[in-house]
């Protein structure tokens, strides 16, 4: 994982690849039930990794599930 920024300060952040595709994909496309407990897991993850972001002031426009 990486960030980087260019001359015009456009923002870059490299992540890792998942293999089994995007959340969204997991949800809406193969609609798989997430059970409570692991849904509060995913939460609680994304918005640990949001306030990190934000911390560093940084900020990301782009959330999907």
């Amino acid at each position: 994982m990486g960030v980087s920024f260019d001359n015009d300060l456009n923002y870059y952040m490299v992540t890792e690849h998942v293999q089994r595709g995007s959340l969204y994909k997991i949800l809406h496309e193969e609609k798989i039930k997430l059970e409570d407990e692991k849904a509060f897991r995913l939460a609680k993850q994304i918005a640990t990794s949001l306030h990190y972001l934000h911390s560093k002031e940084i900020l990301h426009c782009d959330l999907k599930s």
